[in-house]
């Protein structure tokens, strides 16, 4: 090995380090959330289950939940062992990403700038941390862009990326956006290789045939898609604008509802300087190599083909599916897309000008990132709550938010606890985005009349629990009291377990 390319190798190896340092420290940072406790839950049971279970949940398909359920059982279900695995795709993505930019003829500067801003990125830190199917899909993405770009510059074999986007859209519908990119590509810049394009299309239509019919098999129980997304928003100004911001953002992401969507003194100074690299970009256009000009185009549609597609959608169809999770697999296209127009503006000064503002912006927002106050979650504290009380008093919660993370703090408890959802008690509402998973029957569901048992825990959140307000006071009028009581206070409200006696 020559010392040029030693020095190259330690520097890609040094960046890595940090690029996994950067999210092992923020792996413990919040315990596991409600989606996460269902990727768990999902992957947990037996094999003959677990397909069936996650087609009932519509809006997902099964290959991250399969992949989940053989990590588990290599090393358990440890919060910090079930957030490896996506850490490991994230990592894993860094190589589809640098034989992209080989593919695409980009320098060794160019692929350092880009793990740079893979390090910075807040959007990708949190989901290559978070046991779900985005860190997974972003790395198939890649490897999907990559092979692509292979095929069509090279007239490489198609069956690695009909293989790759057959796993893609096995892991989310939005990897049907990818295949959607590389079609419209073709016919805009590689019609030579249209044939293999659609068959591959097709080939990958005919494989996920049968995750389609299972779907539609599953579809008649519950209250179909609008349990699962009818609260999502569609994309108006503000949503475009926030999608904006996460696409940007360095470092910083939103842990809970309480926090601001974006440290807006990085990320408004951040927008203003891409939009003049655009521009200057655009003012250039006719200077720009012609390769080059391809390779611009060929990324913008990669970016701009999903938020098209995920737009119209949300706005034609009966629900919204716009959300920058789903959209993940568009920041790496942009990125480059940026990186590479600001790499060929005119004159070096102004190209280091650009590149030295948005570094110091983005360790401007690491910093403020670091000294961030913690977050606590009211569904984090509610097992610990009911942690030490008797395994034979029944827990009932007010919400599924609740409910549902009771039970999974409680799962292995034996004998097994009760642990039952009130419904319909008023006064109170309950965040409709958090549903218990159909065909799952760990928490029994009953309307508060028709309580009766003598002895029983209540667990609630809220800014305030008083006795004087449901669903205290709803017990209380039925008799029971309170001789008991545990609560602790969490980022902007307060959870609370009560013992309850008649």
């Amino acid at each position: 090995m020559t010392r040029n390319r030693f020095v190259k190798t330690v520097v890609v190896a040094f960046l890595i380090a940090v690029f996994v340092t950067l999210r092992i420290w923020k792996m413990g940072e919040t315990c596991l959330w409600f989606d996460e406790i269902f990727s768990v839950h999902a992957a947990s049971l037996p094999w003959e289950s677990v397909l069936s279970f996650v087609a009932l949940d519509l809006i997902h398909p099964p290959l991250f939940y399969l992949t989940l359920k053989v990590w588990i059982a290599i090393g358990g279900d440890a919060v910090l062992w079930l957030r490896s695995l996506p850490l490991a795709f994230s990592v894993l993505a860094i190589l589809p990403l640098l034989l992209l930019l080989d593919e695409l003829r980009q320098n060794f500067k160019m692929k350092i700038l880009m793990l740079c801003i893979l390090i910075f990125s807040g959007s990708i830190l949190k989901y290559s941390i978070e046991v779900r199917m985005y860190s997974l899909m972003l790395c198939l993405g890649l490897f999907s862009m990559w092979l692509f770009v292979r095929h069509v510059q090279r007239r490489t074999s198609i069956l690695p990326l009909i293989v790759i986007n057959i796993l893609l859209v096995y892991t989310h519908y939005f990897g049907w956006f990818v295949v959607a990119s590389e079609v419209l590509a073709t016919l805009l810049f590689y019609r030579s290789s249209l044939k293999k394009i659609f068959s591959m299309a097709a080939m990958t239509m005919l494989a996920f045939i049968p995750w389609i019919a299972a779907v539609l098999n599953a579809s008649g129980t519950g209250s179909g898609l609008a349990q699962n997304i009818g609260w999502m928003t569609r994309p108006d100004v503000r949503e475009i604008a926030v999608f904006a911001l996460n696409l940007v953002e360095p470092f910083y992401y939103q842990l809970g509802s309480t926090e601001p969507v974006s440290n807006l003194l990085i990320t408004i100074p951040i927008l203003l300087l891409l939009t003049i690299t655009a521009s200057l970009a655009a003012i250039n256009w006719k200077q720009t190599d012609e390769q080059m000009r391809k390779v611009l185009l060929m990324l913008t549609t990669f970016a701009a083909v999903p938020v098209v597609l995920a737009f119209a959608i949300s706005w034609l169809s009966p629900y919204s599916i716009w959300g920058t999770r789903h959209l993940i697999i568009v920041f790496v296209p942009f990125f480059l897309m940026i990186e590479i127009a600001g790499a060929n503006l005119p004159g070096r000064t102004l190209r280091y000008a650009v590149l030295g503002c948005g570094l110091l912006l983005c360790l401007a927002g690491g910093t403020m990132n670091a000294v961030r106050e913690p977050q606590k979650f009211a569904w984090c504290e509610a097992g610990p709550l009911t942690a030490d009380i008797d395994a034979g008093t029944a827990i009932y919660a007010m919400e599924d938010l609740i409910a549902y993370p009771i039970w999974f703090d409680h799962r292995k408890d034996a004998p097994a606890r009760r642990i039952v959802k009130l419904e319909n008690t008023s006064g109170l509402g309950e965040d409709k985005a958090y549903f218990l998973p159909r065909g799952f029957d760990g928490v029994t569901r009953t309307d508060i009349d028709a309580v009766a048992e003598p002895k029983l825990w209540l667990v609630q959140r809220g800014k305030t629990l008083k006795d004087t307000e449901p669903p205290l006071r709803n017990f209380l009028l039925k008799g029971y009291r309170i001789t008991d009581r545990k609560s602790v206070t969490v980022t902007g409200e307060e959870v609370g377990a009560f013992l309850l006696e008649k």
